[in-house]
């Protein structure tokens, strides 16, 4: 049996697991849908949402962003973690189902190229700087909502959601 969490913005995928305020648990036999329930995540922190995981029996996440650390944190806990994935809820699931997430259909706008859930996997994009980054130091800035995040050196701004509002983050 398989118990997936999918982070949910109406009937899309949240486009951010740190800052998403509900997800919907799928438990499936095979290839069959055997329960759904919705668990509220308002304002809990990442090491809460991996108590409530671990309660759930939960062990596959699938999401669009996610932080390196709740990335770390799950994977650790022995929750596999599938990121990049955008879409509808519904065909998302589908594609689980069916072991065919990886069409780029389904790859969150974006997308490196990056093998589904494997964070720090380089793809064929590269980036603004020609794949040799802007070094040490810095912050990473959204453009839409202002928020400022000291930069960690060998993760790209853009590989992160800005935590307030989700949109992608730019090198300042």
């Amino acid at each position: 049996m398989t118990k997936v969490a999918i982070p949910i913005f109406g009937t899309r995928i949240s486009p951010v697991f740190d800052s998403c305020l509900r997800v919907s648990v799928i438990e499936i036999k095979g290839n069959r849908e055997t329960g759904r329930d919705d668990i509220i995540l308002n304002e809990l922190s990442l090491e809460e949402r991996l108590m409530i995981f671990q309660e759930a029996g939960i062990n596959t996440l699938i999401c669009a962003g996610i932080s390196g650390y709740s990335y770390n944190l799950l994977e650790s806990a022995g929750i596999r973690v599938i990121s990049g994935i955008a879409g509808d809820v519904v065909e998302v699931l589908r594609a689980f189902k069916e072991n065919s997430l990886d069409q780029p259909s389904f790859y969150m706008p974006g997308y490196c190229g990056r093998e589904i859930g494997k964070r720090g996997k380089l793809g064929r994009y590269r980036g603004k700087g020609g794949g040799r980054g802007s070094g040490p130091g810095g912050y990473c800035l959204c453009p839409e909502c202002g928020r400022k995040l000291i930069h960690h050196r060998g993760k790209p701004c853009y590989s992160e959601g800005c935590p307030v509002c989700g949109t992608v983050m730019n090198r300042e």
